[in-house]
């Protein structure tokens, strides 16, 4: 009860041509900063409520100048940054806190650059 969010994304090119992925500093996918900057949207669904977007905190990126530029091939993944070598989990940097005991229900969806992909939901269950 009153914790963060803490996640780890995925994506991947199930396509059959190679994609250029980009975003330009501070990168989302590396620091976790500015999602909706980068074309990343989290929506919640707290318990007996409808959904709702989570907005991501606006943070100073440890290096603003480093951004993101790479192919991925038909198979390759990109996974997001850890947030230190045991932990390859980070949180989300969102005013938003899980205090109503219950279930939520958690998605993202990128749209950027003419892309489109949406993750599987997870749902966290908040106890006392």
């Amino acid at each position: 009860k009153g914790e963060g969010f803490r996640y780890r994304l995925e994506l991947k090119n199930v396509g059959r041509e190679a994609l250029v992925f980009q975003e330009h500093p501070p990168s989302f996918i590396k620091d976790g900063l500015v999602c909706e900057r980068h074309g990343w949207t989290f929506f919640v669904t707290p318990p007996g409520r409808g959904e709702r977007p989570l907005k991501c905190l606006s943070t100073p990126a440890p290096d603003p100048a480093v951004g993101l530029e790479l192919t991925l091939l038909p198979g390759d993944y990109l996974l997001t940054r850890r947030e230190s070598p045991s932990q390859p989990f980070r949180e989300l940097k969102t005013g938003f806190r899980f205090e109503m005991p219950g279930a939520y229900r958690i998605r993202t969806v990128y749209a950027r650059s003419g892309l489109r992909a949406e993750s599987n939901a997870v749902v966290m269950t908040v106890v006392h």
